[in-house]
């Protein structure tokens, strides 16, 4: 079982039961990825320190890379939730794309801890092959981007965005951009700069319609 400090760091105490077991297992899986690495840690370490059985893992999350996931997935639904708001109030689409920009980065300073991690360690397998895993990740994919898409339609629809952009390509190519500087910043690959500022003047240059 785990220790009085342990269920302390996790929030969780002996008593909670169904969700609250499947709460306490993410809350340690963080804790200890952040520690020591997704691949150092075991299933069997993460229910000590959550106060659960390892069958629970299993039955929850159904393996060690499915905790991940799903700690992955919470993050994709609140950051496309959040951006969708964050969009809804722009007065056109060149504005909602570039406001898209700054709120990306905005949530990479604030969840730089779990957003690290997730970088950092989630497994390459996963992404290679047809498989289940690689099916979620195109589909996480998928929505992120129609998001960028629907502001880039309708900044082509209001005059803000030059009308001959491919709409898809175009949002595969600023996704492309932030995951590649969200890597450089939380791994911290290259010099710290300004992310928000370099990546909405290149957008902004990239997307206007010629003068």
């Amino acid at each position: 079982m785990a220790t009085e400090e342990n269920l302390k760091i996790i929030g969780k105490c002996p008593a909670c039961q169904g969700p609250d077991r499947r709460e306490a297992v993410r809350k340690a899986a963080v804790t200890l990825f952040a520690k020591k690495g997704f691949h150092a840690t075991s299933t069997a370490e993460v229910a000590k320190l959550a106060g659960v059985s390892e069958g629970t893992i299993f039955y929850y999350f159904g393996s060690k890379e499915g905790i991940l996931l799903d700690l992955l997935s919470e993050v994709n639904l609140k950051y496309r939730q959040r951006m969708a708001k964050v969009l809804e109030k722009a007065p056109d689409g060149l504005s909602a794309v570039l406001a898209g920009v700054e709120f990306h980065f905005k949530q990479v300073r604030q969840h730089s801890r779990l957003l690290t991690l997730l970088v950092r360690d989630l497994p390459a397998s996963l992404g290679r092959g047809e498989s289940e895993p690689r099916e979620f990740m195109r589909r996480q994919t998928a929505l992120i981007l129609e998001v960028m898409c629907q502001s880039l339609r309708r900044g082509q629809e209001d005059g803000s965005v030059a009308a001959d952009l491919p709409v898809m390509e175009t949002a595969l190519l600023i996704r492309s951009l932030l995951i590649g500087a969200t890597r450089l910043l939380l791994l911290k690959l290259a010099p710290e700069v300004d992310y928000v500022g370099q990546a909405v003047g290149f957008c902004r240059r990239a997307l206007a319609p010629c003068p």
